[in-house]
């Protein structure tokens, strides 16, 4: 081995822990408690939203960022709520518009795959 690190290989891997880590968060908050509340107040107000839905619904996340990778992950809040993690080379550029962009077309997949699930059940699952 040369010592050198697989970025790519890297990045998948941490895309990975920080979604189980946004999916261990629901859980945790499901249980309603003063903790759990508080805990996931923290990440609703965080300061930097990146992964802002247009439509209005509610996110928590973290971000973070180095001078050569930028990050945000997030627990969106619909019907069935679902996990975003998103990691870029942008480093401290100009990546607020590409993420938020990137997130609106996540939450535009998510809401197709959802009501083509519910189709298919009905037609599918009588």
């Amino acid at each position: 081995m040369d010592g050198k690190i697989d970025v790519n290989k890297e990045l998948d891997i941490e895309s990975q822990e920080k979604a189980n880590y946004m999916i261990e968060l629901y859980k945790y908050s499901l249980n309603n408690s003063k903790n759990s509340n508080e805990l996931l107040s923290y990440f609703k107000k965080a300061a930097l939203n990146n992964v802002k839905i247009a439509t209005g619904k509610q996110v928590a996340h973290k971000y973070g960022w180095t001078d050569q990778y930028v990050n945000d992950m997030a627990l969106v809040y619909d019907e069935n709520p679902y996990v975003i993690t998103i990691t870029s080379t942008l480093g401290n550029n100009n990546f607020s518009p590409i993420f938020q962009k990137l997130a609106k077309k996540i939450d535009n997949i998510h809401e197709l795959y959802m009501k083509e699930t519910k189709q298919y059940c009905k037609n599918n699952l009588k």
